[in-house]
């Protein structure tokens, strides 16, 4: 059921271009709107991210939230125990309402109380580098050969957003770029994007918790993420 109900959704995916229309910064209201997208999450859930308008100051705080990541079928599928990365946009640890540090709006010291925002959940399992879904085999604790297939969208789904910054911000003062964990690797790959795109703006990157992510097996990750497809020329 389970291998049907994946190779159903995967082809209701790829079958089914984006169409959604955004909505454009000026119509958002002035506090924590969230934005649904076409994207998708490593579960084929829909992908969402969040944005809070500033009348203050001109500047944008762009985050990459952390959580975790995958590349086996046993780590991605979340009916697999323990399950190692969050596999859902719309789960209560992808929302900044709930969030402190930078996001405690109350916090008169925060140096980012005024700054717009654009959050970006974390649900891909694939450090927002993925390029496309993947299909996975693994052995269950029944002896059970199980085919699971996750959706590494990681690549359209930031990419998405970040058009739509480019849309809606046209000429920010000032740009900072933050992530944690696996957030500060998506954050330390899309910096230079925005940067050549806001090519006469300061951009700041501040990457958080993610300088032990070393291995000789990183190769192996990368390839099950596909993530050389995306990269720049």
């Amino acid at each position: 059921m389970k291998l049907t109900l994946s190779v159903l959704l995967f082809f209701l995916v790829t079958s089914i271009k984006a169409q959604t229309v955004l909505p454009e910064l000026a119509s958002l209201d002035s506090g924590w709107n969230t934005i649904n997208t076409d994207g998708i999450c490593s579960a084929g859930t829909a992908y969402q991210f969040h944005v809070k308008p500033s009348l203050a100051q001109n500047n944008l705080l762009i985050f990459f939230n952390g959580g975790g990541a995958c590349w086996s079928g046993e780590a991605c599928d979340p009916e697999s125990e323990p399950n190692i990365h969050t596999a859902f946009a719309d789960a209560s640890a992808n929302n900044p309402r709930t969030a402190s540090g930078v996001f405690d709006l109350s916090n008169p010291e925060n140096p980012f109380k005024d700054y717009s925002m654009v959050y970006l959940p974390y649900c891909t399992g694939d450090v927002f580098i993925g390029a496309g879904p993947r299909t996975y085999r693994y052995t269950d604790e029944s002896n059970e050969e199980v085919e699971y297939t996750a959706f590494h969208s990681g690549y359209s789904n930031s990419m998405e957003v970040i058009d739509w910054i480019y849309q809606n911000f046209h000429t920010p003062e000032k740009i900072v770029i933050a992530g944690s964990s696996a957030g500060a690797i998506g954050s330390s790959f899309y910096s230079g994007l925005v940067a050549e795109h806001y090519s006469i703006t300061p951009v700041t990157l501040i990457a958080d918790g993610a300088g032990g992510y070393w291995s000789p097996n990183l190769a192996i990750i990368y390839q099950a993420w596909d993530a050389a497809s995306i990269l720049p020329a």
